[in-house]
């Protein structure tokens, strides 16, 4: 029986987390670049005198080297600034540059405690990032029952790898925690948001006939369609699901796909309702 989780698959979510909240990278060059028109000075100012969503912005820009060098050391003094009035996205921030030792010492203890302000205000980035810690014990003792809490909690709040990891709760981490029904339901609710990792796996299932569903090939077709999994293994499995298909099967497998990236772009699910 597996004891804890998985520290790598962990590990990765956690850079994910990082990246949600510092956003993604830009081309480097000598200037803050403005804000919504503004002249750069003025972000710069109103960082200097205490706005916390520009401190926070500034901190991305010099953490992306977005119209500025890169310079982690600038993005944790921002961050730190903004993190200390209560902006939970620069907590987060703060705390997943401490956990990595990105322009500041590592320290698992104090990026947790910055990460915890956060997750407590209910964030639902900082929420899941702090459940990474309980799940891999890593700046808190290790505590599975409790980063599922926290991953459920971030999940609820739209947060989608959470979603996906509920899932591999139920799925993957061990007889204490093994319930196919209740993994299926949350790896459903992950794929139908549009985690690619999710919608393979489901595939996956419907062609094997596992966690309780028939066999089905033209919904594994479509689901590991959408999943865009491009690894010559996952695209000879792929191959090997389509070969079982009729060509009008594969074109309604098709139709399906095309179907659900009609409702993904529009922002529903499966069934009408919302994503999230």
């Amino acid at each position: 029986m597996k004891s804890g989780i998985d520290v790598g698959t962990l590990l990765a979510s956690a850079t994910l987390a990082l990246a949600l909240a510092c956003g993604p990278e830009a081309p480097e060059s000598g200037e803050v670049p403005s804000e919504a028109g503004a002249p750069a000075a003025a972000l710069v100012a109103a960082a200097e005198a205490g706005d916390a969503e520009a401190q926070l912005d500034l901190g991305n820009r010099y953490q992306d080297g977005d119209g500025v060098p890169r310079d982690p050391g600038r993005a944790a003094h921002w961050y730190e600034q903004a993190a200390l009035q209560g902006n939970p996205a620069a907590q987060l921030a703060l705390g997943t540059l401490y956990f990595y030792g990105i322009g500041l010492p590592r320290d698992w203890e104090r990026g947790v405690d910055w990460v915890r302000k956060a997750a407590d205000q209910g964030y639902p980035a900082a929420q899941f990032g702090l459940g990474y810690a309980y799940g891999s014990g890593r700046g808190v003792e290790q505590d599975p029952d409790k980063a599922l809490e926290l991953y459920r909690m971030a999940a609820e709040g739209g947060h989608l790898t959470a979603t996906y990891s509920v899932a591999m709760a139920y799925l993957d981490w061990g007889d204490r925690y093994l319930d196919e029904a209740e993994g299926l339901a949350w790896l459903k609710r992950a794929a139908d948001n549009g985690h690619r990792t999710a919608q393979w796996r489901l595939g996956i299932a419907y062609a094997e006939a596992s966690l309780g569903l028939p066999r089905d090939y033209v919904e594994a077709y479509r689901w590991m369609l959408l999943s865009e999994m491009n690894q010559p293994l996952q695209q000879e499995q792929l191959e090997q699901v389509g070969l079982r298909l009729t060509d009008a099967e594969r074109a309604e497998a098709r139709r399906r796909a095309d179907a659900w990236r009609e409702r993904h772009a529009q922002g529903t699910r499966e069934d009408g309702t919302p994503e999230g």
